[in-house]
């Protein structure tokens, strides 16, 4: 989120996908993609949340942006089950911050065909 020319907040989650879908999700810490996202946001200024996809290269740091959604993202329940309470934090209520990184998320789900 950004307010008042500042980040109010920031998440970077590392991510397995699957046909489009993310299976998997960790809280993913680097001090450099961290700052190449900010540069990004105050050059963007969003007025509420932001979704941001990119590949990241560690061999030649570099992040290859995906795209930018100006909207919650599939996976904000992940983010709230990493101790990240996006709506709280767009609401400006006092949400409850406390990322745990022991944990990671995984959605589950089962594509049967069946017949008719």
């Amino acid at each position: 989120f950004y307010k008042n020319n500042n980040i109010k907040s920031l998440i970077i989650l590392k991510k397995k996908i699957k046909k489009g879908n993310t299976i998997k999700a960790d809280i993913f810490s680097d001090e450099f993609v961290k700052n190449e996202l900010e540069k990004m946001i105050k050059i963007l200024k969003p007025n509420g949340p932001i979704n941001i996809q990119f590949f990241y290269s560690k061999i030649n740091k570099k992040i290859f942006f995906i795209e930018i959604n100006p909207r919650f993202s599939g996976t904000t329940y992940f983010r709230t089950l990493l101790g990240y309470n996006e709506l709280g934090n767009l609401l400006n209520k006092k949400p409850i911050n406390k990322l745990n990184n022991e944990y990671s998320v995984i959605r589950y789900h089962d594509e049967k065909k069946i017949k008719k």
